[in-house]
């Protein structure tokens, strides 16, 4: 949209101007801070996620930053208690650079509705304890939805 009049056209480039001078010296070098990451999280910076869940699976991932470049072996754990005593299903990953050293498992044969816990591990180290839900069962537990979609 274009301003009207002169005046218009003149208050818009005062507020430009006027944005840039506050803004322009506290994204100066000198004004930025250096991102720091939290040694207690190593090699695990990034965190756990979950996603894509389904009745009986759901996928899990992290992202593990090594010191030195080559293959990283990740074991991974899901368990239906937080601290990760009665666990489930478990395995082992191997990432590289050409992945981004990400981890991304498809976990299945677990069971429908049910919250799960799961956590990584590399180098002797461990990850925070993510937390999913797989989804209830397609249609059994939802015979009304199912007769409503389909009508």
């Amino acid at each position: 949209m274009y301003p009207n009049n002169l005046k218009q056209f003149s208050q818009g480039i005062l507020l430009i101007l006027l944005g840039w001078l506050v803004t322009g010296p506290l994204s100066s070098p000198g004004y930025a801070q250096e991102l720091t990451l939290d040694p207690a999280l190593r090699p695990f910076y990034y965190g756990v996620a979950s996603g894509d869940p389904m009745s009986d699976r759901v996928i899990i991932w992290t992202q593990v930053t090594p010191d030195t470049d080559g293959p990283v072996e990740v074991s991974w754990e899901v368990a239906t208690d937080p601290a990760m005593n009665n666990v489930v299903q478990s395995g082992t990953f191997i990432t590289d650079a050409d992945r981004d050293y990400t981890v991304k498992v498809d976990v299945s044969g677990l069971m429908p509705y049910t919250p799960y816990y799961y956590q990584f591990s590399a180098f002797d180290e461990s990850s925070l304890v993510g937390r999913t839900k797989t989804t209830p069962t397609d249609s059994a537990d939802h015979p009304a939805i199912c007769r409503s979609i389909l009508q």
